[in-house]
């Protein structure tokens, strides 16, 4: 029987350490995303739900549930996409420097959460408005939510998706430029 070397034990201890801690990595985003995708479906269900009944026959009630979800929906959204981005800040260099890269999205981020609380509050006011899609105003607010939506779903996929590739490319040490001529 031949034995190993301890320092070469040491190293293969070492390096199972390591891909132990980057498959832990890879666990943590997948479930990360699933969660944000499954909040950006819920997020899709409370908006098809909340304008597909007639607004003169929803309740009070009804629509202040929707408000709430969706409320609660965008808040987690805003909370586990920066935690995402945070949490793979070591791939992109410092915390606030990942942060700061993705900046556009949490103001997409902040701005559909106001959409949506302006259009819901609006909805409730005017509950008692036979027809309330004859108010300018009210188409205003309801056109600019569902644009601010439509770009919170681009932005956020496209962040999540943007924080799972690597900021710098890997380079395999040892291996010769393209040009040198060692």
């Amino acid at each position: 029987n031949r034995r190993l070397p301890a320092r070469r034990l040491e190293r293969l201890a070492a390096g199972q350490g390591r891909r132990r801690k980057a498959l832990m990595k890879v666990d943590t985003y997948s479930s990360s995303l699933a969660f944000i995708y499954g909040l950006l479906m819920l997020d899709t269900a409370v908006c098809a739900f909340a304008h597909g009944a007639s607004p003169s026959g929803t309740q009070q009630s009804t629509e202040l549930g929707a408000l709430a979800t969706q409320f609660v929906v965008r808040v987690l959204l805003l909370v586990f996409t920066s935690n995402l981005v945070a949490w793979a800040a070591p791939s992109h260099g410092w915390v606030i420097d990942a942060l700061l890269s993705f900046k556009g999205s949490f103001f997409v981020h902040i701005v559909a959460l106001i959409a949506c609380i302006v259009l819901r509050v609006y909805r409730i006011m005017l509950r008692s408005t036979i027809n309330q899609w004859s108010k300018s105003l009210h188409l205003a607010f309801y056109i600019s939510y569902i644009f601010t939506t439509l770009l919170l779903y681009y932005v956020c996929s496209n962040t999540i998706s943007s924080v799972g590739r690597p900021a710098v490319k890997p380079t395999i040490s040892g291996a010769r430029q393209r040009g040198s001529n060692r």
